[in-house]
């Protein structure tokens, strides 16, 4: 498990359909094996984990049978010597030529640089607490968990 102070449209209850080992994985290729580009690529984004996690268990990954999640570290506009913390979790899921990027983007709250204040420690303690929570759920829904999020091409 990370640790953040670390600077086809089916719902059905299979399994096997749920995590993309059917059809729906497959659709990503043409018959002759060659990768096709989607038509079209949407996001959808939440702030809230447990939206995300209800849209998760309605609708979740059929492209790949993964669910990513990671922290993101921003340094504060500033110049302050704080990070900004904020939990990221994200899955890919295909409807038609539709890809969606479903991603939660959960700020937590500042951490101080090299100071060992309450506060600071309890956005780390959020940030954990969210990260179990979302792993703990994907991985009871029978998806993986993997490291890192998905980018729209064209942003960092």
């Amino acid at each position: 498990m990370n640790d953040p102070t670390d600077p086809g449209d089916r719902q059905g209850d299979d399994r096997a359909d749920r995590r993309g080992q059917d059809g729906p994985a497959r659709r990503a290729y043409a018959p002759d094996g060659e990768a096709r580009r989607p038509a079209q690529v949407v996001r959808i984004a939440f702030s809230n984990p447990g939206e995300f996690l209800a849209e998760l268990r309605q609708r979740g990954p059929n492209l790949e049978p993964i669910v990513r999640v990671t922290f993101r570290w921003t340094a504060d506009a500033n110049g302050a010597p704080i990070s900004h913390l904020t939990l990221l979790a994200s899955y890919l899921r295909q409807v038609g030529d539709v890809v969606t990027v479903v991603q939660l983007a959960r700020y937590v709250g500042a951490v101080w640089s090299g100071a060992a204040d309450q506060a600071s420690q309890r956005s780390v303690d959020g940030a954990q607490k969210w990260r179990a929570l979302l792993c703990r759920e994907a991985e009871e829904l029978g998806f993986e968990v993997g490291a890192g999020a998905y980018v729209e091409e064209g942003t960092t």
